[in-house]
């Protein structure tokens, strides 16, 4: 139910925001601003996410299971080169974890660094201009996480990085989006130290330009 009602509210909030605005005056983005939108550019984040137990099989099977764990994370992109559709990044991302994990505080502080491949152009970007990636690195953590080793018997504090995220932006803007990432970590099905599982988080965030 917790998780409906969220899923709910994020989904007006991103109805909301990303909305084309009326025009005003001429059509599209022509001459400068479409010459800005195709250079390299460095992104700057902030999201926050809320500790889910499933996995992703689940998510799509059933209404997965929150946890009272939440994270709070900001991170910098830099673009590095546009192969068709695709832009292929750098992300380096700090996170701060926190909550009473099944009655056990379980702080920590999260470093990450991911290569992602970020496809963004869309056949229907007019209307509202969206990208798909997937970011795989690394993530150390200052402690050994209490959930990861509560959920799956065994953790590390260096472990296998992922992401998945969509964004969305009005056409108008596309310097200003919101979007939604599952935050992991795992050992890469056992790869480290024979750990196969550690952490998602759902997470909702906005992202700006910074150049």
């Amino acid at each position: 139910m917790r998780a409906g009602m969220l899923g709910a509210a994020v989904a007006m909030w991103l109805l909301a925001w990303v909305l084309p605005a009326p025009a005003l005056g001429g059509g599209g983005r022509e001459g400068p601003d479409r010459c800005r939108e195709q250079a390299l550019g460095w992104y700057g984040s902030l999201y926050g996410g809320w500790l889910t137990e499933a996995g992703y099989r689940e998510w799509f099977t059933q209404e997965p299971d929150m946890e009272e764990h939440w994270m709070l994370a900001g991170s910098v992109i830099r673009e590095l080169k546009r192969l068709g559709d695709f832009m292929v990044e750098a992300e380096g991302v700090g996170a701060w974890h926190w909550g009473a994990f099944r009655g056990v505080d379980d702080e920590y502080a999260e470093a990450a660094a991911s290569g992602n491949l970020r496809w963004k152009d869309m056949p229907w970007d007019e209307t509202v201009d969206t990208s798909l990636a997937f970011g795989l690195g690394l993530s150390a953590t200052t402690v050994v996480p209490e959930h990861e080793e509560r959920i799956h018997g065994k953790s590390d504090t260096a472990l296998v990085y992922m992401m998945t995220e969509v964004t969305a932006a009005r056409p108008s803007d596309p310097d200003r989006m919101v979007f939604f990432r599952v935050h992991h970590r795992s050992g890469a099905f056992g790869l480290l130290d024979d750990i196969k599982g550690a952490s998602n988080y759902l997470a909702v965030g906005v992202r700006v330009r910074l150049d």
